[in-house]
């Protein structure tokens, strides 16, 4: 007979092991996020060129690099996101990023 007690050991020992799934996956987001960081040829603060048809030859101000958006491993890849910059070079509204 499972008794009240059995069900709070057992609910204890579900989130203990569920605090540590979270943990693990929260150092294997920062790992990823590292290793794109090193192979990524941009480096925050960069202004560099926009990728994709949208705003094909405009620049963008490099806010953040990281591993791409993917729930699986990706490889060695990384992911650019910044500010797409205006004519007169200030930094616009547009946020846009690209893989590499």
């Amino acid at each position: 007979m499972i008794t009240e007690e059995m069900i709070k050991e057992l609910r204890a020992k579900r989130d203990e092991a569920e605090r540590h799934l979270d943990e693990a996956k929260s150092r294997l987001l920062q790992a990823r996020h590292e290793m794109a960081r090193q192979l990524c040829p941009h480096k925050v603060g960069d202004i560099v060129d926009c990728g994709g048809w949208s705003h094909k030859g405009k620049k963008m101000l490099v806010d953040f690099i990281g591993a791409p958006k993917c729930d699986w491993d990706c490889g060695e890849k990384w992911r650019v996101s910044g500010f797409v910059l205006k004519k007169d070079g200030t930094v616009g509204g547009i946020h846009y990023e690209f893989e590499g």
